[in-house]
């Protein structure tokens, strides 16, 4: 998971000597554990985490709770353990894909004239893309930064490097006008989850077109109307009608609809896709 291995042993060695590591961004790793390891493994022994801060990491005191133990019998006599708990393993990884890709844009800000775009996300995380392509997403525990798609550094609101403090006063700035009202509520919301940002964005005369890291795209149209294509655990369509009903579909369910409006968006996202795929 960190990548302290080179193919040259010495450069391996230096890596490790001088904790230099990145944690790669699509490994399923929550923020709070991806500080906990940076705090834990800090060069300079005077700022690395004492045992009573590491006590108190919400790693250790939220997201570290043991999971109960796998019952050791099964009700089918037919059917080995082990490939109950694989079918297991599949049903929960295809649910957990699906609660993660279904994390969309409730607001954006287009500021690419100075900037880059900004948006609040439905559980609450507030993202910038960048004029220079790096991102940036802030929860109320901590802020993620991308240098690039693949991999990314978490750091505590309270410890956020100098070079990183104008990017991240600009996220504020953002924050402060998506959230207005919403703040309250978005305190509630779970850490960042690192997969879960915009890798890409374009806009048209008539839709923005968001490409998430996990491969999901949401098409908003300028009236109102959404269409959000998810592609993990199978491929299935969001779709925002003029009235505001969502609707969950399985593609080739959606792509025979006798909806004439929903096949006119699902054509016209199709090209959306397209399009930013070339850029």
């Amino acid at each position: 998971m960190l990548h302290f291995r080179q193919n040259n042993i010495k450069e391996t060695y230096r890596k490790i000597k001088t904790v230099d590591f990145k944690i790669p961004a699509h490994k399923m790793v929550s923020s709070s554990l991806a500080n906990l390891l940076q705090v834990m493994l800090e060069k300079d022994s005077s700022k690395r985490a004492t045992l009573d801060e590491l006590s108190v990491h919400p790693f250790t005191t939220e997201d570290g709770k043991l999971l109960p133990a796998l019952e050791e019998e099964t009700s089918d006599p037919k059917l080995p353990l082990s490939s109950v708990r694989k079918e297991e393993k599949a049903g929960i990884e295809s649910n957990h894909f699906l609660k993660q890709s279904r994390v969309w844009v409730t607001k954006c800000s287009d500021f690419s004239s100075k900037y880059g775009m900004g948006y609040l996300l439905s559980n609450g995380n507030i993202g910038v893309f960048f004029n220079d392509k790096t991102k940036m997403l802030l929860s109320f525990q901590d802020l993620t930064y991308y240098e690039d798609t693949n991999e990314f550094r978490s750091y505590s609101l309270h410890k956020i490097p100098s070079r990183l403090k104008k990017k991240y006063r600009i996220v504020e700035n953002f924050k402060s006008f998506l959230t207005k009202d919403e703040i309250e509520e978005q305190k509630e919301k779970g850490a960042i989850d690192p997969g879960t940002f915009i890798k890409a964005w374009m806009k048209s005369r008539n839709a923005i077109i968001f490409k998430f890291a996990r491969k999901s795209v949401q098409v908003i149209f300028n009236d109102g109307t959404e269409v959000r294509m998810i592609n993990k655990p199978s491929k299935m369509i969001e779709y925002v009608d003029p009235d505001g009903s969502c609707k969950l579909l399985e593609l080739d369910q959606a792509l025979e609809s006798s909806d004439e409006e929903l096949l006119k968006r699902l054509e016209y996202s199709r090209k959306m896709t397209k399009e930013l795929s070339k850029r």
